[in-house]
């Protein structure tokens, strides 16, 4: 019966872990597009994909809302030191 428990446990983490691992790798690709449509110049695609992923990544939704919380105004979503902060949040989790 432990044994049975035990491996439940363990199945269970580890398709747990699987699932924010496909996130987060979801998070950093959705990032690249964002930085791919800033390097042509196109603002309205990076926003649109920026929102995009806020609706559909969870990681994503974290790490960029916690780097735009307090900053007041719009948002630059072409902004090198957004992209930057948004990746150490998705890397490293929200609270830095």
């Amino acid at each position: 019966m432990l044994r049975k428990f035990v491996v439940v446990v363990v199945c269970g983490l580890a398709s747990l872990v699987a699932g924010c691992t496909g996130e987060k790798k979801g998070a950093l690709e959705g990032l690249e597009k964002i930085k791919g449509a800033c390097a042509e110049n196109d603002k309205d695609l990076a926003k649109s994909i920026a929102e995009g992923l806020r609706k559909t990544n969870k990681v994503f939704e974290k790490a960029f809302g916690a780097a735009i919380e307090d900053k007041g105004g719009s948002v630059n979503y072409c902004s090198p030191l957004l992209h930057s902060e948004v990746q150490q949040r998705i890397d490293h989790g929200t609270e830095l």
